[in-house]
């Protein structure tokens, strides 16, 4: 388990608000009492197939039985991960016996904030998430902004899969708007990743037992894989942090297809085994994950031994792709958890503005054809294989930079949020609360913006733009005379393109900044100073071509500090961007 601060034993109960109808689903409703009472309930293994140890249809990994914590080093055995005791001492049974009495302590807590937002605290994809939040971390699921606390916007979304995803991330950011994940890397790429990977897990099992709609993940896209029967077998996952026999004959089959350097066969799934898989999925254009699954398996099972596994990952097999068969095939009407991971690259790439689900339709599939087009792919314009889902990641990673190289482009007009807020009515706040007018202005005309830019984190214009440029695909448009540079922030860092202020204003003045941009300036001679805080940053809406700017009211023209701005960033939603 990843704890994100000490465990805390207050138990907040919040008021149930007695009038408020509890909103209810389609889904069948759980026994919480028989749930808590059974490592064996479908809530106790949905959360050990988020944890490694169990998987959907019940069984134990090699996890189970005992694993180092990723987060401390400390041993976790059973079900839930528990460290039973300092030092890992007790059994898996009754490390699972002692998690299940925590969990029945904090129950009331649990259902009493879900019928104060009105939620039905039985509903087993909400009460899953909370007890799987509790478990990874006490402190993200109850306290102050954690996960009970983002169930009253949750009954407005709707309690969905990519809803419930979405609240558990949200719950990592501290009131401050501080993200408190050190454990997951402390940057929200790494922590929506874990997340969504719990939630795919705990819904697969929810899928299996008909809780949930839906075919369980890890039943689409597997490889049907005679040869792995005889080679590389097993139905289990492995990761880092398993042990065992499984382990021990995983390197065994790395160090034969040349893993360098070659692995100690130890049984233990530590870095350098997590490493050599990588690079072995990376040579198979599988999904470089550093699990080993049926996919991993099956390519195990069927390369030749007489390559070498080395840090690039390249093997020879990967040099002449003329007998390439790929491990899945995407086409019209598939459906899945790849065609799920496509929606994401793609739309992290900017070529796809759909909802990210596990069906091609005609929406995928019309950004598929974009996609390929765009990256030069060959092969059919609606058919996606590991080669073409592998670019387009790579296309998404390298989106995720949020510098547009200088070139021809333009920018188009007619792009949603642009258009949205180049027109729409946009309203004024406090003097001086730039920041919040800016994202509140985006809020109420559609337009995705940041959770938290808070003032305790430092540089909350920044962080502004490093979260628009990060997690929503926002792009800083090469203006003439704008140079790369480096932009930090408590949210991350990106890469920006800054114009100087002067050049700014000479352009905004002729009208040649895009209506609707997002402007970041500051009056500082660098960007990553850190002598006041927010103090000379700020951020505000273009309006006129950019002859005006609207913060926390219209300022009058292009400029905030006037003569003491030194140098602006513009930035414009990625998709809005058309290559001449």
């Amino acid at each position: 388990m990843i704890r994100r601060v000490q465990e805390s034993t207050s138990t907040r109960l919040p008021t149930p608000n007695t009038d408020r109808a509890v909103a209810t689903t389609s889904r069948p409703s759980l026994n919480l009492g028989a749930e808590l009472a059974s490592p064996d309930s479908t809530l106790s293994v949905a959360i050990g197939n988020a944890e490694g140890t169990r998987t959907v249809s019940g069984g134990r990994t090699a996890a189970y039985a005992g694993h180092r914590d990723p987060g401390n080093g400390a041993r976790n055995t059973g079900t839930f991960s528990y460290q039973l005791q300092q030092g890992g001492a007790g059994s898996p049974a009754q490390a699972d016996q002692v998690q299940l009495a925590r969990f029945r302590a904090v129950q009331p807590q649990y259902e009493a904030a879900a019928r104060n937002a009105g939620l039905d605290p039985k509903d087993p994809l909400l009460a899953a998430a909370f007890f799987d939040s509790w478990n990874q971390s006490p402190a993200m699921a109850t306290e102050q902004n954690g996960f009970l606390d983002q169930l009253p916007r949750l009954a407005r979304e709707g309690v969905t899969l990519e809803n419930v995803t979405n609240a558990r991330v949200r719950s990592w950011y501290e009131p401050s708007g501080r993200l408190n994940a050190p454990g997951l890397g402390n940057t929200e790429a790494g922590v929506r990743a874990d997340q969504s990977r719990r939630m795919n897990a705990i819904a697969d099992v929810l899928k299996a037992r008909g809780l949930l709609d839906g075919a369980p993940a890890t039943s689409d896209f597997s490889t049907p894989a005679p040869a792995a029967a005889a080679g590389f077998a097993g139905a289990d996952l492995l990761r880092k942090g398993s042990t065992g026999p499984e382990v021990t004959r995983l390197q065994e089959f790395l160090n034969a297809r040349g893993a360098s350097p070659a692995l100690s066969v130890d049984g233990d799934f530590g870095e350098n085994t997590e490493r050599a898989v990588r690079a072995f999925q990376r040579s198979q254009r599988l999904a470089e994950d550093g699990v080993v699954g049926p996919g991993t398996r099956a390519a195990l099972s069927t390369t030749s031994t007489n390559g070498t596994i080395n840090d690039t990952g390249l093997h020879p097999s990967t040099l002449d792709t003329a007998g390439y068969r790929p491990t899945f095939e995407i086409r019209p009407g598939s459906t899945g958890p790849k065609v799920k991971e496509l929606k994401q690259a793609m739309k992290d790439a900017g070529f796809y503005q759909g909802v990210v689900n596990d069906q091609m339709g005609p929406d995928g599939l019309a950004a598929l054809k974009k996609a390929k087009e765009a990256l030069k792919l060959g092969g059919a314009p609606d058919i996606a294989g590991d080669f073409t889902l592998a670019k387009i990641q790579r296309a998404a990673t390298e989106n995720a930079q949020g510098v547009v190289t200088a070139g021809n482009y333009s920018v188009d007009a007619n792009n949603p949020a642009l258009k949205a807020l180049a027109t729409g009515r946009l309203q004024g706040d406090e003097p001086g609360y730039c920041v919040r007018a800016t994202l509140n202005n985006m809020e109420r005309l559609g337009v995705r913006q940041p959770e938290a830019t808070g003032m305790d984190a430092g540089n909350n214009p920044r962080g502004g733009m490093v979260q628009m440029v990060r997690n929503f695909g926002w792009k800083s448009l090469p203006l003439a005379g704008a140079r790369e540079q480096t932009i930090k922030s408590p949210y991350g860092t990106i890469k920006a393109n800054v114009i100087p202020a002067a050049d700014y204003e000479r352009l905004a003045r002729d009208g040649k900044i895009p209506s609707g941009a997002v402007v970041f300036q500051t009056r500082h001679d660098t960007w990553n100073t850190t002598s006041d805080r927010s103090r000379g940053f700020d951020m505000g809406i273009a309006r006129d071509g950019g002859r005006t700017l609207f913060n926390y009211a219209n300022m009058g023209g292009p400029m905030v500090y006037g003569a003491e701005t030194q140098s602006v960033v513009v930035l414009v939603p990625g998709d809005a961007l058309r290559a001449n």
